[in-house]
Order: structure tokens, then sequence, then C-alpha cells
């Protein structure tokens, strides 16, 4: 799940996006624990022009649907049982991306690809199959677009991240099977801070890496459990699972019943959705 962010006097919607499986979205409202003082408090926020994406993967498509859980538009046709894959088609797409020009980036990750389409969701392009290699993944779980125009992509089941531009070529790879610093176990969420620096949610070493933007290693936050979903949000605190931390690894705040998930957002309110492997998103009011 993943927000566009952009300006809130513009008057224009805001783009999000998530990892779920159902056509409504079970909105939550529950008041967050505390957070810190210096985190904006927004009033009177239109969640009306606040737009969801939702990777459904069990049921192979994309939704789209504004901040109050209301359905408005979806795309993608079920895969078939092997390769070779059709253009806009998913095999249980699990991550989903706006870039800065509206794009739709989709980890697809049965289809073991990434495939881009417009804000209508027609088809742009596709990278990968099967495999290891610059343009090979095996079951990427999380795709993130960068301030730059670039994409990034936790392979996961290869144990890596790779980066590609927008026209899909390969640019960067780091990561190796393992668990000693820099190395991975099943890497399920990634996110960036303002410096560029990138955080990798390392899921089965149960633990949080902090990569610089050339993926080289600069340190861990381990003890996290297994966490697949990561978000940054613009004072630069990270939700790790339903975990806010600052960029110490220190947790500040926890959403209440401890919701992990597979997918996350945040809105400049300070609203979190948390997207959940049973089907449901679950929105949680900052009060």
């Amino acid at each position: 799940m993943m927000e566009d962010q952009e300006e809130r006097d513009s008057g224009e919607p805001k783009d999000t996006e998530a990892s779920v499986g159902s056509k409504t979205l079970e909105l939550v409202e529950r008041e967050e624990e505390t957070l810190p003082e210096e985190l904006p408090k927004w009033a009177g926020v239109d969640h009306s022009k606040l737009y969801i994406w939702v990777a459904d993967a069990g049921n192979d498509r994309i939704q789209k649907f504004d901040g109050n859980g209301k359905f408005l538009f979806q795309f993608g046709k079920k895969a078939g049982t092997r390769a070779p894959y059709r253009e806009g088609e998913f095999k249980g797409p699990f991550g989903v991306a706006v870039d800065k020009e509206d794009n739709i980036w989709v980890a697809d990750t049965g289809c073991h690809r990434i495939q881009k389409f417009d804000s209508e969701g027609d088809f742009i392009l596709a990278v990968g199959s099967e495999g290891w290699g610059q343009e090979k993944f095996y079951w990427p779980e999380a795709i993130i677009a960068e301030p730059m125009g670039t994409i990034l992509v936790a392979d996961t089941a290869n144990h890596s991240l790779k980066r590609y531009d927008n026209d899909g070529d390969f640019l960067l790879g780091f990561g190796y099977p393992g668990d000693f610093d820099g190395f991975c176990k099943y890497p399920a969420g990634v996110a960036l801070d303002q410096e560029g620096n990138i955080y990798v949610a390392d899921r089965d070493n149960q633990r949080i890496q902090v990569f610089d933007s050339n993926g080289k290693f600069l340190s861990q936050w381990t003890g996290t459990g297994g966490v697949s979903t990561l978000f940054m949000t613009k004072d630069q605190h990270i939700w790790t699972g339903g975990v806010l931390r600052n960029l110490k690894g220190e947790v500040v705040a926890r959403l209440p019943g401890n919701p992990g998930g597979h997918g996350a957002t945040v809105t400049e309110s300070g609203d979190v959705f948390i997207a959940q492997l049973s089907g449901i998103v679950q929105k949680f009011v900052k009060q």
C-alpha cells in the first residue's frame, strides 16, 4: 500500500497503494496510541479525494478505492498456469506503486515479473521472468517508486533488491541469501528516507536492514519480528507493520491490536491503512 503524497493545498486527489484481497475495505475507526508531537495534525481531510491502490493478490487484480473505502476501479485478469504470461495478467500480485508520472507499477509475484501501466490501467511494459539475474525474479513481493523516477523491487525469494529505470532497464542489484550484514532472507518490504537510504524488511531474519542509495550496508535493527511491510512518513518516521519507529529503530508508537499486515500507507493527516492477507484493508484514524 502506498501514498503519492502531493501538496494538500493543491486540491488534487492523492494516490495511495496497498496489498490485499477484497472489494470492500474494512474501515476501523480506532484511535492510535500517542504519536510524536511534531507529527502534522491536518484538519478537515476529505478522504473521498484520497485514492488507495490495492494489489488484490487473492483475486489477481489491482483495485482502486477512495479513502472512505468506496470501490472506484479495477484492472487485470487471472494469468494462466504457466509461462509465457500475457500483458495485463496477474498471478497473486503482492505490491503496487505509483510513480511521479502517475504510472502504476505492479509486483506480479506469481508471474515472477513487474508490470507497468498508465493511470487508466492500460499496459505499458513488463520486465522479468522466473529465475536469477538482472531481469529475472522469483516471487517479488514489494515495489516502490523512487523520487528520481526509478523503481526499487524486493525480489523476495531471490533474497535481493533490484533497481530499474523508468523504461524497465536494470540499474542496480544487491543482497544475497543469508543472515550476515547486507544479506537477506525473504525481503518483503522496502522504504526510503529523505537522504535516499534504503530500509529493507528482512522478514525471515526478523530484522530491518539499512543500506545507502547504492546498496551499501549501513546498519540493522534486530528483534523486529517477521515484518512484511514498511512505510516512511514525511516527517521521517517509519511504520514497520503496526509499529512506528524513529530512524534509530526505536519504537515511538503502536497501532492497537498489533495488526502487522502485508502493505501499508499513511495519509498526511496521520491516518494509517494496513492491508491484510485475509482480504481486508484496515484504516486507523488519528485523533
